[in-house]
């Protein structure tokens, strides 16, 4: 059996049988066979010009999953767009399909573009990916195609941290609308509000590769709820600071922490 992937990578799958030994000058034994499968990958002679390392979670920077409406990083090498364009978390109009020369392909078709810069692209994962257990991701610079990656289809949320590595103090407003850090801890008893991607299509309304209306997350919700203004995929929730001081862990990130005094 031959098959090819989308990558033009070839798989030959079939069986084969142990040979039988010669015999010199002595009556062969019964042949004893054993039937083996096996699968073999025929590789292209040359490598992807575009060849994708890493497709996840922005704010975690772990490679997969994603989910649908998930702000995704994807890195490659040899991905150079025309230039460097970051439309921000803000935009000022739904984000383009295209940007830089450059398109990111869920199933051969294209998310909204958040940034491209060399080696990297920030896209919003399609919310058509609802519903799905796997996606093929694709880079295309003009008429270039990366290798596809198979990545899992399945929530992942992770909390936005100040520095942006995934990992350390989160990127946290005290009930006052500040910072939270170290120095400005929120006190206790309070709500803190932490902004996160991953959580999946939380209000259907909220137009692809677009931003949340004024009317969104009201206050008296713990979340994830969608921002006003921000990215759809772009959520807030709030949480209750502990009766006690110290660096606060949120239940389902150990990796960061919020303060409170």
């Amino acid at each position: 059996m031959l098959a090819l992937d989308p990558g033009g990578d070839a798989y030959l799958a079939g069986t084969s049988t142990n040979p039988v030994p010669p015999y010199s000058g002595l009556p062969a034994p019964p042949p004893v066979r054993t039937g083996h499968a096996y699968l073999a990958k025929i590789q292209t002679q040359y490598p992807y010009p575009i060849s994708i390392r890493t497709a996840g979670n922005t704010f975690s920077q772990r490679s997969g999953p994603v989910s649908p409406g998930q702000i995704t990083s994807i890195t490659a090498d040899g991905l150079v767009p025309d230039q460097s364009i970051d439309l921000g978390f803000t935009p000022s109009a739904p984000l383009p399909r295209t940007l830089g020369g450059v398109q990111v392909l869920f199933d051969g078709d294209p998310a909204p573009i958040v940034s491209v810069a060399p080696g990297r692209v920030v896209c919003v994962a399609p919310n058509s990916l609802a519903g799905k257990s796997w996606v093929s991701i694709q880079v295309a610079v003009r008429a270039t195609r990366s290798n596809v990656q198979m990545t899992e289809v399945v929530a992942d949320r992770a909390l936005l941290t100040r520095d942006g590595s995934g990992a350390g103090p989160a990127f946290a407003r005290n009930a006052d609308g500040s910072i939270n850090s170290r120095d400005n801890p929120a006190a206790t008893n309070s709500t803190v509000t932490l902004y996160l991607t991953g959580a999946g299509i939380v209000d259907p309304s909220c137009p692809e590769g677009g931003t949340a209306p004024a009317t969104a997350a009201p206050s008296s919700t713990n979340g994830p709820l969608p921002v006003a203004g921000y990215l759809c995929g772009y959520y807030q929730m709030f949480v209750t600071a502990p009766p006690y001081p110290g660096d606060i862990t949120p239940i389902f990130n150990f990796a960061i922490t919020y303060s409170v005094k």
